[in-house]
């Protein structure tokens, strides 16, 4: 057998409706629906509008609520001496690893931003994202479905929310580069 074009080519049955197109990579073997362009545009717009509506609850989040404890300010504090050229482990107390202060350390100085509360609210508030989105991401090359990475999304969004009470712990790190 050779390889022709022709034999990689979409199926298109007679007995679909127009639209669905079998094609080689579609494992199940049912039709996979192609929206129209207006749907298509629909969706996007539904997708974005979403994504900022998550976003903006994250923020809200991040901003709004204070815990009693301090351990913002403790983490805070960690990071501002480590600033000021004192070493981890001998001159400042920790019990983090190195990798951690030296992201965060990374992420203060790539944005710019000084070592404050509110920016460290900021800081959590884009790890969220950022995390959110990864997931979203995956979701879709798994499932090689936009709603499924919606979807994916907007759980994971939902379960980083508990987050937003302690900024800058390791946590959010850690699910970030999970």
């Amino acid at each position: 057998m050779s390889d022709s074009p022709a034999r990689h080519a979409p199926r298109v049955s007679a007995a679909e409706p127009m639209g669905t197109v079998l094609d080689a990579s579609n494992v199940s073997g049912k039709a996979a629906v192609r929206l129209a362009p207006r749907e298509r545009l629909l969706a996007r717009l539904c997708s974005a509008f979403t994504t900022v509506l998550i976003a903006l609850t994250l923020a809200a989040d991040s901003f709004q609520n204070f815990s009693w404890y301090d351990d913002e300010g403790v983490l805070l504090t960690g990071f501002r001496l480590m600033a000021d050229g004192n070493r981890i482990y001998s001159d400042i107390y920790s019990f983090y690893g190195p990798f951690y202060y030296l992201a965060y350390d990374a992420l203060f100085r790539a944005t710019g931003l000084p070592i404050a509360h509110d920016s460290a609210r900021l800081l959590t508030w884009l790890v969220m994202v950022l995390t959110a989105a990864g997931a979203g991401w995956f979701m879709v090359l798994l499932t090689r479905s936009r709603l499924a990475g919606l979807w994916g999304f907007l759980l994971a969004a939902m379960a980083l929310r508990a987050s937003a009470n302690s900024p800058l712990h390791p946590e959010l790190l850690c699910m970030l580069l999970l």
